[in-house]
């Protein structure tokens, strides 16, 4: 669905097809917020798309930035045989050995993305130093964009757009103190969660660089989810 297709659909389903009580601005930062819930557990249970990209080192020459759409690394190698391990120390300027890098880490800038993701990583940098130009491919999750104009597409899987739809709901109808609709929509996201979670397959490990790596298949308490 477009974005204008989700507003109209928020509206109707909280009986308020004009915008009077909430408006549309609101109803879209809903939207988001729900569509970046839904964009993280898909990151961290590992089935989101996969971009790819590669850095040539230069001797001397530490990090290394990175594209603008990175958020996630699933693995950094020169062949399948032959890949870097993560590494969640940060030794720029501490290590004075050079040779050819064994490990990486992600050098992070704070930045804010909807509700989702906090943290994309501007560089990698290699351990040891490099002594030599080394290319190295990157497979990466990126970042899914928060929708800007009525026209834009969601890409959460369109099976679950009825999901987002009914997050936002839920958001509004919390704020506007409705008890009873609150636990029917919770008890109607709660499912629509799981299922959303079964969908995307095994546990997986992905280096984030922010001192921890993140791991699928995660329990949400609900103020978590919504």
């Amino acid at each position: 669905m477009q974005l204008s297709e989700m507003v109209t659909q928020v509206a109707f389903r909280c009986g308020d097809p004009n915008k009077t009580s909430t408006t549309e601005a609101i109803m879209k930062q809903y939207i988001n917020e729900s569509m970046q819930k839904l964009a993280r557990i898909m990151y961290e249970m590992g089935d989101q798309k996969i971009s790819t990209t590669t850095v040539t080192t230069s001797a001397g020459t530490q990090e290394y930035n990175l594209p603008e759409d990175f958020y996630m690394a699933r693995r950094v190698y020169i062949t399948d045989e032959v890949e870097l391990g993560f590494s969640n120390v940060r030794n720029k300027g501490l290590d004075k050995n050079r040779g050819q890098p064994s490990s990486y880490y992600l050098q992070n800038n704070y930045s804010s993305i909807g509700a989702g993701p906090t943290v994309t990583y501007v560089q990698i940098g290699f351990i040891p130093n490099p002594d030599a130009a080394y290319t190295y491919n990157i497979d990466y999750f990126p970042i899914i964009a928060d929708m800007a104009v009525d026209t834009d597409v969601c890409l959460i899987p369109v099976d679950f757009h009825w999901l987002i739809v009914a997050m936002a709901c839920l958001k509004i109808r919390r704020n506007q103190g409705q008890r009873g609709m609150v636990r029917t929509l919770g008890e109607e996201v709660k499912e629509g969660i799981e299922d959303f979670k079964s969908r995307y397959g095994q546990r997986q490990r992905y280096d984030t660089g922010d001192f921890y790596s993140v791991y699928g298949g995660l329990t949400y308490a609900e103020e978590d989810i919504v």
